[in-house]
């Protein structure tokens, strides 16, 4: 969504059965609060500009996520991001904002953080009374149910454009969203109808956003720029990987551990460009401030055995670019290594911010819709990607199997910067 209108909100989900969810769960979220991950292409969010852009465009974010109750799992979190990058936290069990990077760690003090988890535990009674009030007009008693906010600004530093946007779901689905340039709310379903009226009728509050997001984030993301500019605007070359498992399945070309995000992956025949049969994915994070991104090109056998297929990636950090040729001779890592890898990642993907119990009655069971809602999904190697060829950049540190499941267990999620005006309760 931008300033300029409403674009989709999405949010996307995947389904798993509850044991596996438990499994998970228990796995993953005990230890640790911050959550994230599940199996989609994409979460609740705003439109994206070609990941390729050149733009120098900072964007600061924030989730939300309020819950019924499930086990173990707190009911309300928090998170914070600045150019996609987490720098703040919180949850309803430690109950304390807490910093995710040095650099906001060492600018801010103890009474920026008292007065941060204050305001998000002003925050989390009204994400449960969202639930509850979503619930009646669902017609919905019992369940586990998600009520998810996303808001924040960009601002490009060459131009000094702004941007702002803000939108809320439920279980998985836009619920409500802003409109900025109309200055209006815009309800995607007829359940939030209700809400679009009585803030549409309370215009000293449209004006309040419509203030935060063009002013008072613009000065927070400015401040918190300068805080971590060193990390922020660093530069971090690509590993890229050429993969494919047999004749019958997508040649698979992945760049990872890049900063920052903007990236270009695109595929050559015979050296001219191939559009027709080619995925890209998302830009995805690694665990460890870095980015990754997928491209997979359907080809038939025979194409691909007669003619030059090249995948070609630009990016910042690169004084030449990377072009990976394919190599039928070329031997990957071991297929026990592929599969371990393969497996750890498949369950990372599974690893989720919220369920929502749906009834199917055509199967005559209750499965466990996950609500994914989280800044990306991890999407990584599916069991039909095979490494045939793999080339690091100088001077680039090629991570192991253990590493690749590291990062895909990114800890997103903290908020920091918390609108001083107390949420209206839907």
């Amino acid at each position: 969504m931008s300033a300029a209108g409403v674009g989709p909100l999405c949010f996307i989900k995947s389904s798993i059965n509850a044991a596996v969810y438990q499994n998970i769960l228990e796995h993953f979220m005990l230890a640790s609060a911050d959550q994230l991950y599940g199996d989609a292409d994409f979460i609740f969010q705003q439109d994206l500009a070609p990941a390729h852009t050149a733009k120098i465009t900072h964007s600061m974010k924030f989730f939300y996520t309020g819950v019924t109750a499930v086990k173990d799992f707190p009911e309300y979190t928090a998170v914070g991001l600045v150019d996609d990058q987490q720098f703040v936290y919180y949850d309803s069990n430690i109950k304390r904002m807490i910093p995710k990077t040095e650099w906001i760690k060492q600018n801010e003090g103890a009474e920026y953080w008292d007065r941060e988890s204050q305001k998000q535990i002003g925050t989390q009674p009204v994400f449960k009374s969202n639930i509850g009030t979503a619930m009646q007009r669902f017609n919905q008693t019992q369940g586990v149910h998600v009520a998810q906010s996303m808001y924040g600004c960009e601002w490009d530093e060459e131009t000094g454009a702004t941007d702002g946007f803000f939108g809320d779901g439920y279980d998985g689905e836009d619920f409500i969203a802003l409109d900025l340039k109309n200055m209006q709310w815009v309800a995607p379903m007829p359940q939030a109808v209700q809400t679009k009226q009585k803030w549409n009728n309370n215009p000293a509050q449209l004006e309040n956003w419509k203030n935060y997001l063009t002013q008072e984030c613009i000065e927070w993301l400015k401040k918190y720029v300068n805080y971590g500019r060193s990390t922020l605007e660093r530069r971090v070359p690509p590993e890229v990987s050429l993969f494919q498992k047999d004749p019958s399945s997508p040649v698979v070309c992945r760049a990872t551990g890049f900063f920052p995000r903007g990236i270009m992956v695109t595929w050559q025949r015979d050296g001219e460009e191939v559009q027709e049969g080619v995925e890209l994915g998302m830009t995805l994070p690694n665990g460890d401030g870095t980015f990754q991104i997928t491209s997979r090109l359907r080809v038939k056998p025979e194409d691909w055995k007669s003619h030059t297929y090249t995948c070609t990636v630009q990016h910042k950090s690169l004084e030449k670019d990377i072009v990976m040729t394919r190599s039928p001779d070329s031997s990957g890592p071991p297929m026990g290594i592929i599969i371990g890898c393969v497996v750890g990642v498949l369950i990372v993907t599974l690893t989720v911010i919220g369920v929502v119990t749906q009834q199917r009655a055509q199967q005559h069971c209750t499965a466990l819709t996950v609500s994914v809602f989280v800044f990306l999904s991890a999407r990584l190697v599916s069991v039909r990607d095979f490494p045939v060829q793999t080339a690091s950049v100088p001077n680039n540190i090629t991570q192991p199997c253990s590493a690749l499941l590291t990062q895909n267990l990114t800890k997103l999620f903290g908020s920091r910067h918390c609108r001083e005006r107390e949420r209206e309760s839907t």
